[in-house]
């Protein structure tokens, strides 16, 4: 799962949740969703402002968390439905 390392870096920074806002014209609730990992992701324009606002890179705000990521699980094979062929007189119907 990719996450943000989106608090440590406004630490560094010193920038709270409402000057990044204001700063990146990206409302203060999102900033807040961002921060707490509750969003469910990211465009390119964003992080774009949040990285000229935190003057940093894409690879300082982004991590990969390995033990979070989502395993897919196996499905059980099964044989496609067969339809019922129809009779020729049912075909004129």
């Amino acid at each position: 799962m990719i996450e943000l390392k989106l608090t440590e870096k406004m630490e560094q920074a010193g920038v709270t949740a409402y000057r990044l806002a204001q700063l990146t014209e990206i409302h203060e609730t999102q900033i807040g969703k961002l921060k707490n990992g509750k969003a469910k992701g990211i465009t390119f324009e964003t992080l774009d402002k949040l990285c000229d606002a935190l003057n940093c890179e894409p690879g300082d705000l982004l991590v990969r968390n390995k033990s979070k990521v989502k395993k897919a699980t196996p499905t059980a094979i099964t044989k496609p439905k067969r339809h019922r062929r129809l009779s020729p007189k049912a075909k004129t119907r």
